[in-house]
């Protein structure tokens, strides 16, 4: 299942999307686990189906804060029970009170249909699991009747030895692979524990060519050992008292050593553009570093724990949020300069 939950915990990968020269060696990934779909039918005969999706996939995301789930939407192909191939289809999303919609079900090989109005319901049992019971039409045999009828979308078992580097780069080699992605300009950028995450991959992940982490950063500086020249920009509010603005100003002067730059900074106070956000920006960029891997850090005085030119997704309990500035710019701005070696 492709769970794409909007948490502040999640990395984000940013790309630059272009044609590769003809020639250019692509990277793989190993082969995704098939989203695995269970749908059940009552009556007699009771129908019961359960496969990996053979084609297609569905996504499912979550709401922000509360991580319940938000949407359910997409299509697919599965071994049908008699033989054939059978076919889902799901388009349940969140209105205002829950979550509502279609699943259908057609599988040619057992005779069976099965089409259900989804209104409530739909349960998370575990982490990548959906499921939901309720009545719908199953249609058999050129009869069709009102049965109890369910389905479960599961993305595979959990595992308890979670490999998220690995994963990160399983995920680089697919944006390579399928989306055509300039294996020299990837980019990591996150915020909070994102921040953290993007700040150990550019201890460990020399496959990004410039990282950009916010609100989270370097804390493990004795086990970081990049090997090499590090671009670094790094955000974070002075009145963050989830993630204390104290971290970045540990982990700048780090990068800045690794990269070889002086330990005294060059402080341009930013314009003032939003007054009434109760925030200013500094920025602090590290002098005599080399060309190819400069140390920011941008200071947001009396900022909390947000995205910078965003919408708090928490409103005001997280502390100030700035408009001076916006992160997405600032950090494109940035990293967008940079390439790997050939």
């Amino acid at each position: 299942m492709k769970r794409l939950a909007a948490a502040l915990s999640a990395l984000t990968a940013a790309t630059a999307v272009q044609a590769l020269p003809a020639g250019t060696p692509v990277a793989h990934a190993e082969t995704l686990a098939p989203d695995r779909i269970t749908v059940t039918a009552a009556g007699t005969p009771a129908y019961r189906l359960q496969d990996d999706l053979s084609s297609g996939g569905i996504t499912v995301t979550e709401t922000v804060g509360d991580y319940t789930t938000d949407k359910i939407v997409g299509q697919g192909a599965l071994p049908g029970t008699s033989g054939g191939t059978a076919q889902v289809g799901f388009q349940i999303s969140r209105s205002v009170l829950t979550l509502s919609g279609t699943f259908t079900l057609h599988d040619p090989g057992a005779g069976v249909q099965i089409t259900a109005n989804v209104l409530g319901g739909v349960r998370s049992p575990s982490d990548g699991t959906v499921t939901w019971q309720g009545k719908g039409t199953v249609e058999r045999g050129g009869q069709s009747s009102t049965q109890t009828v369910s389905f479960t979308v599961s993305g595979g078992p959990a595992s308890p030895d979670v490999d998220d580097p690995g994963f990160v780069n399983a995920l680089q080699d697919i944006l390579i692979e399928r989306f055509n992605a300039d294996p020299r300009r990837l980019y990591a950028s996150g915020m909070s524990n994102g921040g953290f995450f993007t700040s150990k991959m550019a201890c460990e992940n020399q496959r990004f060519a410039a990282y950009a982490p916010v609100s989270g950063q370097l804390e493990d500086q004795g086990a970081c050992h990049p090997g090499r020249h590090v671009p670094m920009l790094m955000i974070h509010g002075d009145g963050d008292f989830i993630v204390p603005y104290s971290g970045a100003t540990s982990a700048a002067p780090f990068w800045a050593r690794n990269n070889g730059c002086a330990a005294t900074t060059t402080d341009t106070d930013l314009p003032d553009t939003h007054p009434d956000d109760n925030t200013t920006v500094t920025r602090h960029t590290y002098n005599g570093c080399p060309a190819d891997a400069p140390v920011l850090l941008y200071q947001i005085k009396g900022g909390g724990h947000n995205w910078p030119g965003g919408t708090p997704f928490l409103g005001p309990f997280l502390g100030g949020t700035t408009y001076d500035i916006d992160a997405n710019e600032v950090i494109w701005n940035f990293v967008s300069n940079f390439r790997l070696p050939r």
